[in-house]
């Protein structure tokens, strides 16, 4: 408490000291460049004891070895959302695909995986139809491994 005191009482006298040299100010040209000066100081008076704190405040964090794991849990739980996420977006576009080409897709199964960099590589898309719709199979796999350059394989099935 005296700190904050004794600092309360240099800037009142800092602010005194500026009121009087601008009071005794020669003349005009000169107040500009004297209130330049004086605003400086006072400014100065006002943030030298951040100095002393900033001595005082330890920057140094260091992670204990439970964070680190939950660090890696954390980015395990980030790469599996993003898969999963990316599976059901790619699948949900695929049975749009399908719907425009009035094709019956009953069932999207994607083989990808997320290397080290969080890269997602898509190894096989196995794409499901209803047996009736089987003569379509080559244009819907033609359609798809164009526009998605992946190694897509059609298959029919009986539900």
């Amino acid at each position: 408490m005296s700190i904050l005191k004794n600092w309360a009482m240099v800037v009142s006298f800092a602010f005194i000291i500026a009121a009087l040299f601008e009071m005794i100010s020669p003349n005009e040209k000169m107040e500009k460049v004297l209130r330049i000066v004086l605003n400086i100081f006072v400014l100065i008076i006002l943030l030298f004891p951040l100095k002393g704190i900033s001595n005082k405040i330890n920057l140094n964090f260091k992670l204990n070895e439970n964070a680190e794991i939950h660090n890696e849990k954390f980015q395990d739980e980030i790469k599996n959302q993003t898969k999963k996420k990316f599976k059901e977006e790619l699948e949900r576009k695929i049975k749009v695909m399908g719907e425009e080409e009035k094709i019956n897709i009953k069932k999207v199964k994607v083989f990808m995986d997320i290397n080290e960099d969080n890269c997602i590589s898509i190894k096989k898309i196995k794409i499901f139809i209803q047996g009736k719709d089987l003569d379509k199979r080559r244009h819907l796999e033609e359609k798809l491994t164009d526009k998605l350059r992946v190694n897509i394989e059609v298959v029919g099935c009986d539900t």
